[in-house]
């Protein structure tokens, strides 16, 4: 008996320690989750005639906002072309260094640590990269819908401020939308999502951040299968049903599946999908299958 408690806290020590090794804590719910999804989308929104900005509209009353109030876009088309996944990583790490800090009203982003996370080397062109993505989050403004207790409250906000201290160390503060969120209530992300490249794999930064918030969502349940249909998968990633008709259903399959076997090696997901095709419908009623043994097993235990 004395063997088996003491192989149960070894296991249960290694277990931690494993956690620790590979994943980040970030508070991850709908309003981040929505934010995620506006700064994803706003790419392909139109300019507003008026008010010379890109607007998005989540909600019939929720939206986001991108208007060039930083020096470093001069146009809002300069400011279009500037947005890219690699602000979605950015505010997801800012939100891992606000939980770390205890949900501070001010706290401060280290470029050597932020790059260490992603595998970049520090160097001039990415520093101004990283000064960029900062610009462009801050010129983003927020009308969302949050709950509180049991009353919706309207949200109205800059998504974050931030102040050069030096090259490389920068003081940042959210804006009032953080308040609906909880430091002590995080997501467990696989550190491996900060080494995706914006560039071409979006997908996979997108779906990564979809599926870790499902798991937690889920896993705590004793389902006999986690899953996903297609519609909120191709709802979230912005892709219509005109693309879908257009490129033809093999080619949303092979994306899929290319971003998937990437998934399981570099964040431990184990996914299946079913490949009905016969009409659109049918195609969009398929469902994502899909299991992760860390993130069960963590959530199980809480």
């Amino acid at each position: 008996m004395e063997n088996l408690q003491s192989n149960n806290r070894n296991n249960l020590v290694e277990f931690k320690e494993k956690i620790e090794e590979l994943y980040f804590r970030v508070p991850i719910n709908d309003i981040i989750m929505k934010i995620v999804e506006g700064l994803h989308k706003i790419k392909n929104s139109e300019i507003e005639e008026y008010s010379h900005e890109l607007k998005y509209e989540l909600t019939v009353e929720e939206r986001i906002r991108a208007e060039p109030i930083d020096c470093r876009f001069s146009t809002i088309e300069e400011l279009r072309s500037a947005i890219s996944s690699s602000q979605i990583q950015l505010f997801i790490y800012l939100l891992s260094v606000w939980q770390e800090n205890g949900g501070v009203d001010e706290f401060f982003l280290e470029a050597k640590d932020y790059f260490s996370k992603r595998d970049i080397a520090v160097r001039k062109a990415s520093k101004d990269r990283l000064e960029r993505d900062l610009a462009l989050l801050s010129t983003v403004s927020l009308q969302l819908q949050a709950k509180n207790k049991r009353q919706f409250e309207y949200i109205d906000s800059q998504l974050i401020e931030y102040e050069k201290i030096r090259r490389g160390f920068y003081k940042i503060r959210f804006g009032l939308w953080i308040k609906h969120i909880s430091y002590g209530t995080f997501t467990l992300l696989h550190k491996n999502f900060f080494k995706y490249h914006p560039g071409h794999d979006s997908v996979a930064i997108l779906l990564s951040l979809k599926l870790t918030q499902l798991a937690k969502l889920q896993f705590t349940k004793p389902l006999p299968t986690y899953s996903i249909k297609f519609k909120t998968l191709f709802s979230f990633l912005g892709i219509s049903e005109c693309q879908i008709r257009k490129q033809g259903y093999k080619h949303y399959f092979n994306q899929l599946e290319n971003v998937f076997q990437r998934m399981q090696v570099e964040m431990g997901f184990s996914i299946n999908m079913e490949k009905k095709e016969g009409s659109f419908t049918m195609f969009m009623q398929n469902k994502l299958y899909y299991e992760q043994s860390d993130l069960k097993q963590f959530y199980k235990k809480k």
